[in-house]
């Protein structure tokens, strides 16, 4: 179990062996999960069969539903022979490439070629409530069944921390003993899913798991598609994400009322302010944990300097202060615990590595200490933290290899 206070952070790269694309990987122009090529080749927008409440079995109807959803200022735009009804069940539908909206937004992605959606969005707010509409349809196509329940998925690091929450466990009740926050930067659910179906199925605890899995805090920094209903809430007032069943459904249709459902629950980059957004409830509640935590794993991060800044750094442009600044106060069970920062560097990225260090240290000097070694032991208050009296030092240590491999060879989550 996790004895000691652990926060586990996840970039896109954490969520990648389970096909869930990147950034970058949903804007290329080519590619299994690329927005622009699965447009090309006609992916289908669909709105339901005939039964479907609120489009009345006609195809004007299915017109009139996405100009309400914005992907239409008039209903002149798309005519009603471009809906269509066929399939089994049958569904009406239309290709995404019949609709003009969308043919602008292809268009203006191949002009610019961004290299991350949410910059693209962020600079082109007339098409970002589509793009976020395309960005959840294709995070929800990846959905899997066989994904939460690890049967043909290879390499799947999730297994690792299942068995590190109830490692050590004597009893049912010492579950509730795990001292682990989860903080992400991923818009899917995968963890969540997995973690339900993976510790449910565990006889020993009975019913703890229940009331573990409703306190254990599982934070979205952009949001997610869709909150469980065992899932702890941890937006406050602040940002509004809609519950959603469980249930993964990938051979079902998501029609385009799923998708804004779940859209609604996700920001992009830029969409709000960077300071409103700073103060939000749950980001301050994920800076919180850090700045508590003795152990600090970081996975399939690049080390994005808006984000870093989002969640290492407290105050504004002028007085900035770095989240791990703060007089530490020991508990008695952590007297002896190093405080240590593991993460991943997938492929040993020059740019990653420099990145962590100013994310952490801010000193240029240990940029490449960091990069060339994988074993790397800082004090802390000889950096960034000078007036930190009570600074442990921390232990950094870095891993090449792909998060599964990286905790079956170079790290221990507990």
């Amino acid at each position: 179990m996790f004895k000691n206070p652990t926060v586990i952070i996840l970039g896109a790269g954490a969520s990648c062996h389970l096909g869930y694309p990147t950034g970058e990987q949903l804007v290329t122009a080519d590619g299994t999960n690329s927005i622009i090529s699965n447009i090309n080749r006609g992916e289908l927008l669909f709105f339901g069969p005939p039964n479907t409440p609120g489009i009345n079995s006609t195809a004007n109807e299915c017109i009139k539903l996405l100009q309400k959803y914005d992907y239409i200022e008039n209903t002149s735009e798309v005519a009603p022979y471009n809906i269509r009804l066929d399939g089994s069940p049958a569904s009406y539908h239309i290709a995404l490439k019949e609709i003009p909206k969308v043919q602008r937004f292809v268009s203006a992605l191949k002009e610019y070629r961004p290299t991350n959606i949410d910059l693209f969005l962020k600079y082109h707010p007339e098409f970002r409530t589509v793009g976020k509409d395309m960005i959840a349809g294709r995070i929800l196509a990846c959905e899997n069944e066989a994904h939460i329940q690890g049967g043909g998925v290879k390499d799947n690091w999730y297994n690792y921390l299942v068995e590190a929450i109830i490692k050590g466990c004597d009893t049912p009740e010492d579950i509730h003993k795990n001292k682990l926050t989860i903080v992400t930067f991923n818009y899917d659910i995968s963890l969540e899913a997995f973690l339900y179906k993976r510790l449910k199925g565990v006889s020993f605890f009975k019913d703890e798991i229940d009331k573990f899995l409703e306190s254990l805090e599982i934070i979205h920094i952009y949001g997610q598609l869709g909150l469980p209903k065992w899932q702890k809430n941890c937006y406050g007032n602040d940002f509004a994400v809609p519950e959603r069943t469980f249930e993964y459904q990938a051979s079902s249709i998501n029609t385009l009322q799923t998708i804004r459902s779940v859209a609604e629950g996700i920001q992009v980059i830029g969409e709000s302010k960077q300071q409103d957004f700073k103060n939000a409830t749950h980001v301050k509640l994920a800076r919180k944990h850090i700045s508590d935590a003795v152990n600090i794993f970081i996975f399939g991060y690049a080390f994005d300097p808006d984000n870093s800044n989002l969640l290492f750094y407290m105050g504004n442009e002028n007085q900035k202060r770095h989240i791990l600044s703060k007089q530490y106060t020991y508990d008695s069970d952590e007297q002896t615990a190093s405080r240590g920062l593991f993460y991943t560097n997938y492929g040993d990225s020059l740019r990653v590595s420099r990145r962590c260090a100013s994310s952490f240290f801010n000193n240029e000097a240990i940029v490449n200490d960091i990069h060339q070694s994988n074993f790397l032991q800082r004090n802390l208050g000889s950096y960034k933290f000078s007036n930190t009296s009570n600074s442990r030092p921390i232990t950094v240590i870095k891993s090449e290899k792909s998060v599964y491999y990286a905790l079956s060879n170079d790290f221990d989550l507990v």
